[in-house]
């Protein structure tokens, strides 16, 4: 399937949705991927003929960021490890780092990526 694109039309913002548990959930479900962002690289504002808070822009240090595309298998392997870890507080850390910044999620991919390949792995473990 090929990917969507996430530029807005005037190629000045982006269509995003702010990083988020749930959102990961969503993407399951709906069987397709979202551009993600984080509150710390910009903000939603409005762009001619779009709704209120609708278009992300990224703020100046981060100018040169684009959206994360989170695509169904990442997200469904990210809740089946957050649904095999066996401490409450481990679960409650995966699911604040979704939404905590782009590097922590990226650490929190590559941990679940990781654990992919592993047969038996524990999902208890730092």
């Amino acid at each position: 399937m090929p990917r969507r694109k996430t530029r807005a039309p005037d190629a000045v913002g982006y269509r995003a949705v702010l990083a988020a548990f749930d959102q990961l959930e969503a993407i399951v479900r709906q069987r397709t991927g979202m551009a993600f962002v984080w509150p710390d690289e910009g903000a939603f504002e409005a762009d001619s003929g779009d709704e209120p808070g609708t278009v992300w822009r990224f703020n100046e240090q981060h100018a040169e960021f684009e959206p994360l595309w989170v695509d169904p298998s990442t997200a469904n392997l990210m809740l089946q490890v957050h649904g095999a870890l066996t401490r409450a507080d481990l679960r409650r850390r995966l699911v604040e780092r979704v939404g905590r910044d782009r590097g922590a999620f990226g650490q929190l991919v590559e941990f679940c990526w990781s654990k992919a390949g592993t047969r038996g792995a524990s999902f208890t473990s730092d």
